[in-house]
């Protein structure tokens, strides 16, 4: 029972390039079906989701040259573009929502309910399937890591070793929780933000000779570590009344001239990953400003990214883990029924943790009703 569900080593297309671009062309087609056209603002909800469900499906296709396919026309450097993506978009909400002023309590209450309902549920679920399905039992001290939010990327040590970017994101709030409560203005708060990853940047770098665990565990942080300041140090120009928004809407083919720029640079195999990110970061801006500057709007994509998070923290042991789809023939079929079985999934999952978060907060408005 247990090989049958276990996937053993990587597939094999037997046309390698030819099948990955027919997925390709099928996810295209149905990107570019067109929702209702609207006044859309600069990187609003409506953009944000869609930028979202690309890099969610930038981050599976990734995934899928890493983890999966032995030779195709996919990179895993897509999954290292989503999280950058995910980066800059959560820093810019971070702002919009909760300001640069002191922070209280309320910050961590809907920051973490709103990541660990969904977590944990996943985590139930893939405890369950790994006993039942594979026959594995998780170490405990483990599991209660990973309760608390605390991943690592390496594969044995992790439910779901993917989960690693919470545990950056939740490490991410903490600095810009603190950072928050300094008395100065917005920039230079976001200077000490920068520095602040700075410090992490350097503290694993001398750690990782002499503590190597450092590096398999947490040593991809390094790369990611100055994403969400520059974030926040955007979204502060953006609230501050920048021009850049209205320009890109006025003069919509700049961002159509400096698109392929980004494409290049991103391209190029020997351009440091700073800059590569941060021609990822510009490339998301000039993108943000077509969606504005022509109302598109993709209903895949919204969808998508509407699931993005649920999507993220299912996807992986259902690609890697369990031999329920992706090991079979043909592989085109496979690969869109296991995309489906993951957004079903994704939809029920973010429908329950919604109403035990619903649930939660009526529970602490009649604990505070009471104490008032």
């Amino acid at each position: 029972m247990h090989a049958m569900f276990f996937r053993h080593g990587m597939v094999a297309l037997r046309h390698p390039y030819a099948t990955p671009a027919i997925i390709i062309a099928i996810l295209a087609a149905a990107i570019f079906i067109p929702g209702r056209r609207q006044a859309a603002g600069f990187l609003d909800m409506e953009a944000s989701l869609t930028i979202r469900g690309l890099a969610i499906l930038a981050l599976i296709l990734g995934h899928l040259a890493q983890y999966v396919l032995q030779r195709s026309i996919f990179d895993f450097s897509y999954g290292n573009y989503a999280v950058v993506a995910f980066l800059f978009l959560s820093g810019i909400g971070v702002v919009k929502r909760y300001g640069f002023g002191p922070l209280g309590m309320d910050f961590w209450r809907n920051r973490l309910l709103k990541l660990m309902i969904p977590l944990w549920l996943t985590m139930g679920l893939f405890i369950v399937m790994d006993y039942f399905l594979l026959g594995i039992r998780h170490d405990g001290a483990w599991v209660f890591l990973n309760l608390m939010g605390v991943f690592a990327t390496n594969i044995d040590n992790s439910i779901n070793s993917t989960d690693w970017f919470i545990t950056f994101l939740l490490v991410m709030y903490v600095l810009y929780f603190l950072v928050s409560l300094i008395k100065a203005n917005p920039l230079k708060k976001a200077l000490a933000l920068f520095f602040a990853c700075c410090a992490v940047f350097l503290g694993i770098r001398l750690l990782a000779s002499r503590m190597p665990w450092i590096v398999n565990n947490i040593g991809i942080w390094r790369q990611y570590l100055f994403v969400f300041p520059v974030s926040i140090m955007f979204a502060l120009y953006l609230s501050g009344g920048g021009r850049l928004p209205e320009y890109l809407k006025r003069k919509k083919y700049v961002a159509v001239l400096l698109l392929p720029v980004v494409f290049v640079l991103l391209d190029s195999a020997g351009v440091y990953f700073v800059f590569k990110y941060l021609a990822l970061m510009a490339g998301i801006v000039l993108f943000a400003g077509l969606i504005q500057a022509s109302g598109f709007k993709s209903r895949a994509l919204t969808f998508l990214g509407k699931y993005s998070y649920e999507i993220y923290i299912l996807h992986f042991p259902f690609m890697v883990r369990y031999d329920l789809l992706l090991g079979r023939k043909p592989f085109v079929a496979a690969f869109f029924t296991y995309i489906l079985l993951v957004v079903f999934l994704a939809t029920i999952l973010n429908k329950i943790s919604s109403r035990i978060l619903v649930s939660f907060k009526h529970g602490m408005g009649r604990v505070r009703g009471a104490e008032a």
